[in-house]
């Protein structure tokens, strides 16, 4: 059972995207709008924590979000813009932003302490109060087939919250399209460097080989495209890119996966 203080160590996570796409300019090359904005609301927190990371957990934790921010983004470029966006567990992460004016409707949903934050940062955004718990928003929303996207979120609860939350959504927006991360199956081993860093309690509970387990495990969907991440963008990875090569296991095991499923 998640606890009250680990509901708000999860919270406190959302800084290590902010702090990644931060600075994500310096490996992908490009500043764009995202990193930008991403830079000037990480300026008002102190990150001074995860910059002092060792060198290759800064990179590849840095490589990894940019990479899965850039392949995101362009999966919500393609897909209908008559839907309603929700981004599920949205933190920092500043999409409803940059696709303001692609969708008619868009709402951040988030724990109570992240809601209270974003309305300080983004104060004319629609915003949610809700959870993988007790998704109630979708008691709030009028539209059967919604653009969910969830980052970030899925890792934290064991395999059957996950099944119900999805089970509710089915039931709620039969029609949803879902853009969702997971990761692989050594993260409830390793963890992730920051939250040591930033001195958190929190943990992954699971993660997959790879798409076959991924379709056992969440029967309730129908995956239409799977993308590990270590696969991607060899050039933003650098020299990383061969240690896969060597060892290619560790593309299943280690790196955020992006699933785009339907029901």
């Amino acid at each position: 059972m998640i606890t009250g203080s680990q509901i708000e160590d999860i919270s406190k996570t959302a800084l290590i995207p902010l702090w990644a796409r931060a600075n994500a300019d310096k490996y992908t090359g490009v500043n764009s709008r995202e990193w930008k904005l991403s830079k000037s609301i990480a300026s008002q927190f102190d990150t001074s924590r995860l910059d002092s990371m060792n060198k290759i957990a800064r990179d590849t934790t840095i490589i990894d979000i940019a990479i899965r921010s850039i392949l995101i983004n362009d999966i919500i470029k393609k897909s209908e813009k008559n839907r309603t966006f929700i981004n599920f567990g949205a933190g920092l992460d500043v999409k409803s932003i940059i696709f303001k004016n692609d969708f008619e409707n868009l709402i951040n949903i988030d724990t109570q302490a992240m809601i209270d934050l974003r309305s300080k940062i983004f104060p004319e955004e629609l915003s949610m109060t809700s959870s993988i718990l007790e998704p109630d928003f979708l008691d709030k929303i009028n539209d059967s087939s919604p653009l969910i996207i969830i980052e970030g979120v899925f890792m934290y609860f064991n395999i059957e919250t996950v099944n119900n939350f999805l089970s509710k959504v089915k039931e709620h927006a039969p029609d949803s399209k879902l853009i969702f991360e997971v990761g692989g199956s050594w993260i409830n081993f390793t963890g992730h460097p920051g939250f040591k860093a930033l001195g958190l309690e929190c943990k992954y509970i699971w993660g997959v080989n790879g798409r076959m387990e991924l379709e056992k495990r969440l029967p309730n969907i129908r995956i239409t495209e799977h993308y590990k991440i270590l696969d991607m963008y060899p050039e933003i990875w650098g020299n990383y890119r061969y240690l896969f090569k060597i060892f290619p296991i560790l593309k299943n095991k280690l790196g955020s996966q992006i699933v785009v499923a339907e029901f």
